[in-house]
């Protein structure tokens, strides 16, 4: 009998990235489900930097989803993710539905002087190859949606999945959750929301043309002062950002610093850079709690300071959800730890 979805794990081993890939994961917990069948997808690439993809099972009238987190540079992380999609429409499946977990083009959603609009760019890729629904997890805007209007883009968040994991894990009777910027106010707001727990907001305020420091709003004396704090942001990159935030509510009386994560894109894997950045946050003494929507790996001492959140689980149960025809909302309804708001004047 004709198995009604798939999902399709792209495969990397040809190029040298070994798996298990977060796909294999997402597909234990499917496994066990009779409506889906696991289709891998070969990537090979050419001498000549050209490239194609080859699907091992057919897929006529089914309904795929394909996990496709970053193993490899940009530029051809989303040509994959569109010859993939081509391949399956032109086999005969009935729909594709992407989950590009985290994608580097997506935050350039709006122009700037003369700039080029590469969510618009990538947003028009993906509809003309054949993908029928977009999911990402965390963008940094929420505008970039707006780019997606013939493949539409579901926004799922992470805050949840990293708020249920902290309490898990960690003593959040002392803590306190950080802004480190206004643009991640929303993302910082809810997390704090989740914990029960107090915020405050880092300002950087400039002094002269070439000098600045960074003001805390909030009550330093009761929210920083001897407490633990926890950062929250989107993206680790260069750790420029977290290392800032980290100092300035140090120098203020702070105690451990956490970082929660959504996607840790350190250096955009570039390794000379990567490792720089991983030895900043260790020097300064930082604890990031991130998620898995990217793949960097860590030594045993690395492992002491980075703190990697498995949301294949979570990925599953959407999809399970999805393939129903049920709605995903419920995964993102608040489910505070303390019976508390959040109260805040800024």
């Amino acid at each position: 009998m004709t198995k009604p979805f798939g999902l399709v794990v792209p495969n990397y081993e040809e190029i040298g990235i070994k798996g298990p890939y977060l796909g294999d994961l997402v597909w234990e917990k499917l496994k066990d489900n009779p409506d889906f069948e696991y289709i891998p997808v070969k990537y090979i690439r050419f001498k000549d930097t050209s490239g194609k993809v080859i699907t091992t099972k057919s897929v006529r009238n089914k309904n795929i989803y394909v996990i496709h987190p970053y193993y490899v540079q940009h530029d051809t992380h989303t040509e994959i993710a569109c010859w993939i999609a081509d391949e399956l429409k032109r086999s005969g499946a009935k729909t594709v539905n992407l989950f590009d977990l985290y994608n580097r083009s997506f935050r350039q959603d709006k122009r700037k002087e003369r700039e080029s609009l590469n969510a618009k760019w990538i947003a028009d890729k993906y509809s003309l190859a054949g993908i029928d629904r977009v999911f990402t997890f965390d963008p940094h805007s929420d505008q970039v949606q707006l780019a997606f209007k013939k493949c539409p883009l579901e926004e799922l968040h992470l805050s949840q999945e990293l708020a249920d994991y902290f309490v898990k894990n960690y003593d959040t009777s002392n803590c306190t959750v950080c802004s480190p910027d206004f643009g991640a106010y929303g993302r910082a707001e809810r997390t704090a929301n989740l914990l029960g727990l107090p915020l405050v907001v880092l300002r950087k305020v400039r002094l002269t043309s070439d000098k600045s420091e960074i003001e805390i709003i909030g009550n330093i004396e009761k929210d920083v002062i001897n407490r633990d704090v926890i950062i929250r942001d989107d993206v680790c990159g260069t750790a420029g950002t977290l290392i800032e935030a980290a100092n300035a509510l140090k120098e203020k009386g702070a105690r451990k610093i956490y970082a929660l994560i959504s996607h840790i894109d350190l250096c955009k894997g570039n390794d000379e850079e990567m490792q720089k950045a991983k030895q900043r946050i260790i020097e300064n003494n930082i604890k990031v709690i991130a998620t898995n929507t990217t793949a960097p790996t860590f030594s045993e001492e690395e492992k002491k300071y980075f703190d990697i959140v498995d949301i294949s689980p979570l990925i599953a149960e959407i999809i399970s959800v999805h393939s129903k025809g049920e709605s995903i909302s419920r995964f993102f309804e608040d489910r505070l730890h303390k019976n508390k708001k959040l109260e805040i004047k800024l």
